[in-house]
């Protein structure tokens, strides 16, 4: 069996003493101070990047809710003969409708009630 010598003797006897010392291998205080400060900064860098995307977020969200409006209101629309949901018309299409309450949250025919029933969503007149 050969062994291996070492091209460099002075490295290869420095990483022997380190790894056989007392205690050696650790983090000195100083190399973690440099990380900790290392990753503030990064952190203060990428702050501002976040709070600018935040606004874009709320944006993306209104339009996907404006969205599934949309299309919950096509479904109720396709359910009812093509006819939207209205706001303050009862059964009969007519304004002041009939039967009371008309425009409130017990309105059965407002699309505050028949919309969320097609997006499988309670109702106003539940909350």
């Amino acid at each position: 069996m050969s062994t291996i010598r070492c091209p460099v003797p002075e490295v290869c006897s420095a990483r022997a003493q380190g790894a056989a010392g007392s205690g050696a291998g650790g983090f000195t205080l100083v190399e973690l101070v440099v990380v900790v400060a290392v990753i503030g900064l990064w952190a203060l860098t990428l702050a501002p990047v976040l709070a600018r995307t935040r606004p874009d977020v709320r944006a993306v969200q209104c339009l996907n809710n404006l969205k599934q409006w949309s299309f919950g209101q096509c479904m109720a629309a396709s359910e009812n003969a093509d006819i939207l949901p209205t706001d303050g018309m009862g059964a009969n299409k007519l304004y002041p409708g009939s039967p009371t309450p008309t425009g409130t949250p017990d309105d059965l025919y407002a699309w505050f009630n028949v919309v969320p029933a097609c997006l499988r969503e309670k109702g106003l007149m539940y909350y």
